[in-house]
């Protein structure tokens, strides 16, 4: 038996990630942004994020877009909304956060930022610069469980 199992970890790779899809859920609370780029002529941006989970190669899962409420003339808005998201790869899955400011015809997008799930080892609260650079920052709480744990993988091949 040992030795199937040792064939198949071989067969693997060592760093192959075991993570099986639809297994992966993470938290993200919104908390607050800074700073943000005036996308208003008259007044200030009423910013609202857009948050989703994006496969490796650009595509969004079905269903997993969300949005906060917009704060309305504000650059530093406070949100504190939680979210919880569901990604069928974490190894190769992002994060992608959207800062956007509402406007009657069109909204514009002040910045974003991709998070690669894979950095992800454990719960994470800090704030993100958003690109293009100097449009602000946002402060995320993020918490992973995937693989049967807290935010860590479980490698092939490992001791459980």
């Amino acid at each position: 038996m040992n030795k199937i199992l040792g064939e198949v970890s071989h067969a693997l790779g060592a760093g192959h990630m075991s993570q099986q899809h639809g297994a992966g859920q993470l938290q993200v609370q919104v908390v607050e942004a800074r700073s943000l780029a005036n996308k208003d002529t008259f007044s200030k941006s009423d910013p609202y994020v857009i948050l989703s989970v994006q496969h490796k190669g650009g595509l969004s899962m079905f269903g997993s877009e969300y949005k906060t409420k917009t704060i309305d003339n504000n650059l530093n808005p406070v949100w504190n909304e939680s979210f919880n998201m569901s990604c069928s790869d974490p190894s190769t899955d992002i994060l992608r956060i959207k800062v956007k400011d509402s406007d009657p015809i069109k909204d514009d997008i002040i910045g974003t930022v991709d998070i690669p799930l894979s950095h992800l080892q454990g719960a994470k609260n800090e704030w993100f610069n958003l690109q293009p650079h100097n449009t602000g920052s946002v402060h995320l709480i993020l918490t992973p469980s995937w693989g049967g744990s807290s935010g860590s993988f479980q490698q092939a091949g490992g001791a459980s």
